[in-house]
């Protein structure tokens, strides 16, 4: 017993030293699709088969038997993934640039929450980078959307 628990304190110990050297915890679905918290204040409850983060104000939840994997980065990541022909697509903040990477032909749209368009494109083979003001913003890849939080 006392095995465990000293190996449960070392891996947290481990986890909130690596936390503190990167600004976001990025969890990854089976479908490839990603979404990011800020480490700072972040909380995680692992139950009934949920895992819920809670950071900042943001609460997410996710099916425990359709996580990928969860690492930490220092760049904000989010995206939607198989858009076309099973190539993936991210989407990430930096400085308050959203760039998003698609695959080639696909149409993609930035809309704010009160659905003003911000930019129309069709992805090439470079990612493309929009400047937005903080706030919350809708990408639709083709026919799937995702939710980013742009500070």
């Amino acid at each position: 017993m006392k095995r465990k628990i000293v190996l449960a304190t070392l891996l947290a110990t481990a986890t909130i030293m690596r936390a503190a050297d990167f600004g976001y915890l990025v969890v990854e679905m089976l479908d490839g699709s990603t979404q990011s918290l800020p480490c700072n204040g972040l909380t995680m409850v692992f139950a009934d088969g949920q895992l819920t983060a809670q950071s900042q104000g943001q609460t997410a939840t996710f099916t425990q038997a359709l996580l990928s994997k969860m690492y930490f980065s220092d760049v904000e990541q989010n995206g939607i993934g198989d858009a076309v022909d099973g190539q993936s697509t991210t989407i990430r903040v930096n400085d308050r640039l959203i760039q998003v990477a698609a695959p080639v032909g696909a149409r993609v749209l930035i809309a704010n929450v009160g659905g003003m368009l911000i930019d129309r494109f069709t992805a090439g083979a470079e990612p493309i980078n929009t400047p937005v003001r903080p706030g919350i913003y809708i990408i639709k890849v083709n026919d799937k959307s995702t939710k980013i939080h742009v500070k």
